[in-house]
């Protein structure tokens, strides 16, 4: 069973949700779970998924560093 990181929004920092596109095209993209007050999104290719290595360290690091800030800021 493949686990599923959670995706933040990059303008409040809330969960983000998957949501489709309205014109009908199929395509998905993360929506800010606190819409409509806060109109953030993301599209689903750039969200790394769990567990997935890039070839550049320098930018693995990068990554959990910039998750600590996220977790950080989320707790008490």
């Amino acid at each position: 069973m493949e686990r599923k990181m959670p995706v933040f929004c990059p303008k409040c920092h809330s969960l983000m949700t998957v949501r489709h596109r309205r014109n009908d095209s199929g395509k998905q993209f993360y929506g800010c779970s606190k819409y409509p007050k806060c109109k953030g999104t993301r599209d689903i290719a750039e969200v790394i998924p769990f567990n997935t290595l890039s070839k550049d360290n320098g930018v693995n690091q990068r990554i959990v560093n910039n998750m600590h800030k996220v977790i950080k800021r989320l707790l008490p």
